[in-house]
């Protein structure tokens, strides 16, 4: 069954990103990779994803191996309809945004989106969406998360405009990565400073009931 059209497989030929586009794209990865919080890394892929791509609507999911992988980490204008009903996904669910996951591609939902459940079909149609992107976020070949995109308007995803989205979740999974790291680094700091701590205390006690 074919969820989604796979931008990947087109077959018209498209020269490079154009300077404009690419020069954005530097900026990004300039932003979101001195971004050392999550959160606010977060935050920050949501708004530039409006200004790379000129979306509608926009959603950052976290995955993790569970039966339900997915967990929204940043948002702009997704309805709580759709947030409650992704978060029962489940990872062998037929929807573009869980094969993007598993195929680690790129997948375009457009037209009448009748490639995806129902549940989700009317959602989107209610919230006025005719055209939706799922972007992998792929870290090592480790999947952390999922980037979509959402238009109102029927958007040209392309082979050039597919690359840019990879490109932009491959820099915020990076971003992800050092930022995960950090907090582990942060931590294991704090646990040794309070070991450090603990022994000083105890060094200076000097009888059993202390």
């Amino acid at each position: 069954m074919v969820l989604a059209h796979d931008p990947d497989r087109a077959t018209e030929s498209e020269g490079p990103l154009g300077p404009d586009r690419s020069e954005a794209l530097r900026r990004i990865a300039s932003v979101v990779s001195g971004q050392r919080d999550l959160a606010h890394l977060f935050a920050d892929v949501i708004d530039e994803s409006f200004s790379l791509f000129h979306v509608d609507q926009a959603g950052l999911w976290t995955y993790r191996d569970a039966e339900q992988p997915l967990t929204i980490a940043a948002h702009r204008g997704l309805s709580s309809e759709i947030l409650a009903l992704v978060a029962t996904l489940t990872r062998d669910a037929t929807t573009a945004g869980m094969t993007a996951i598993r195929d680690q591609r790129v997948q375009v939902m457009d037209g009448d989106l009748s490639s995806t459940l129902p549940e989700l079909r009317d959602i989107y149609q209610r919230a006025g969406i005719q055209t939706i992107c799922f972007v992998p976020v792929v870290f090592a070949g480790e999947p952390l998360g999922l980037l979509v995109l959402y238009h109102h308007q029927p958007y040209a995803w392309t082979q050039s405009e597919t690359a840019l989205a990879r490109a932009f979740a491959d820099q915020t999974a990076t971003a992800i990565g050092n930022a995960r790291l950090t907090e582990s680094t942060r931590t294991l700091a704090e646990r040794l400073r309070s070991i450090s701590d603990l022994a000083i205390r105890l060094n200076r006690i000097h009888d059993v009931v202390g």
